[in-house]
């Protein structure tokens, strides 16, 4: 395993080729039939966007995904900030959606790769639910994507992913308006998110409070997880928090161990066993520890559901 000053919650560069094979959460390694998921980063960095990097959280996400953690037979998906779109590639091919719309900035080689990772996908697995790409940038006029639903009546999603979408303050009241704005009012509808700590604890704390503020509340993560090493109890200052689980991960790549080769699309690094969960998770707390260094938050992933408040 990486050491903790060489843990990285990315990988990646511009250009680079990768595949990745879902796992079940809990092991460390792919099974033989795990669905074979080719990808292409943007040839270019976006200033704030790094959609040219592969997240463990879209990895962790995926993985929760392949192993059927969450409902979504049936379902209209979307996928909100997916870079890569490693969660929603992996629902079109494990699972009975209905429909998925993966979605990104309105930017030409963003959607240009998440366009040709859908191809790839296709060509190398059979899709068992229809997915489309579109541009959506958050906040904004919500025909974009919902549009693809139905032409004849306003119809809204069932399911939202997150990945990796809130590491800055400033994004959180445009990203929530999407989300309030394209979640089905369904006491069924969810909003499933993996963030890292990476991010800064009182970030994400933020961003809890400002989707409890938009009448969501938190609740139980569907799936077999690691249990707390001591009782997980609400945090008085946030609400259901006892529901978040923080995880610690780890993988086998390091930073510096990713080949030229991941930047020739003949030839992708292999993604195999990132992230892996160590079976350690410990109670979200709102207050952030000031000892706690960037290099130990990389370690930690938080996995968190939402409903609205009925």
């Amino acid at each position: 395993m990486e050491g903790v000053d060489e843990f990285h919650p990315s990988f990646g560069e511009p250009g680079a080729s990768f595949v990745y094979r879902p796992k079940p959460v809990m092991s460390s390694y792919h099974q033989e039939d795990a669905p074979v998921l080719e990808i292409s980063l943007p040839d270019k960095p976006m200033y704030m966007l790094f959609a040219h990097r592969v997240w463990r959280a879209g990895m962790l996400l995926a993985d929760a995904i392949y192993a059927n953690y969450f409902p979504l037979s049936g379902q209209n998906v979307l996928e909100l900030g997916a870079g890569s779109g490693l969660p929603s590639l992996t629902a079109a091919v494990c699972t009975d959606a209905k429909k998925i719309v993966v979605s990104d900035y309105d930017d030409a080689s963003i959607l240009a790769a998440l366009r040709a990772n859908l191809e790839k996908v296709r060509m190398q697995n059979i899709l068992r639910a229809p997915i489309v790409v579109a541009p959506h940038t958050w906040g904004s006029s919500i025909e974009d994507v919902a549009d693809l639903l139905s032409a004849r009546a306003p119809v809204l999603f069932d399911t939202i992913l997150l990945a990796d979408c809130v590491w800055e303050r400033f994004s959180h009241a445009a990203l929530i308006k999407s989300i309030t704005n394209l979640l089905s009012r369904s006491s069924h509808a969810r909003v499933y998110m993996v963030a890292g700590l990476h991010t800064g604890r009182d970030t994400l704390v933020h961003f809890f409070r400002n989707m409890l503020d938009a009448k969501f509340v938190l609740t139980t993560v569907p799936g077999e997880w690691p249990s707390c090493s001591y009782p997980c109890h609400q945090d008085t200052w946030l609400t259901g928090s006892e529901h978040i689980l923080e995880l610690k991960v780890g993988g086998s790549l390091h930073e510096t161990n990713l080949s030229a080769s991941s930047t020739n699309p003949r030839n992708p690094q292999t993604l195999t066993a990132a992230p892996r969960i160590l079976h350690e998770r410990r109670p979200f707390i709102t207050q952030s520890d000031n000892h706690e260094s960037i290099q130990e938050r990389n370690q930690w992933l938080t996995v968190s559901c939402f409903r609205w408040s009925m």
